[in-house]
């Protein structure tokens, strides 16, 4: 269901963000924006998922840290130092994806060593 939200929003991202802004540039940065991130909406799905899977197992910190690090630090981080090599916003649209992934990369990893201890 997630990912047909992602393929709607993509197609439809133009009336979507006209509905908050009329100025073809700021249309253009949210279109933008949006195509990149709505097709990684599942990837997203799953670490909010995942996080709080391990918080109903009695792991509330574990999730914490990972979105800490993957979602803020990381994130201010590769702003800080790739940033100031390439100076275009489609690094901020993609570092939302990446970041993504990372944190679900990592709770993937977590989860299965969770799943095999218990069983």
């Amino acid at each position: 269901m997630i990912e047909a939200i992602g393929i709607v929003m993509f197609l439809l991202a133009p009336q979507l963000v006209g509905t908050f802004s009329s100025d073809p540039s700021v249309i253009a940065y949210g279109v933008g924006r949006a195509r990149v991130c709505c097709l990684f909406y599942c990837v997203l799905g799953f670490s909010h998922i995942s996080s709080a899977v391990l918080r109903g197992i009695d792991k509330p910190i574990v999730p914490t840290v990972i979105m800490m690090v993957c979602w803020c630090a990381v994130r201010v981080a590769s702003v800080l130092t790739i940033g100031q090599i390439w100076h275009h916003v489609e690094l901020s649209y993609w570092l939302y994806p990446v970041t993504w992934m990372l944190s679900t990369v990592l709770f993937i990893i977590i989860l299965a060593k969770e799943l095999r201890q218990r069983a």
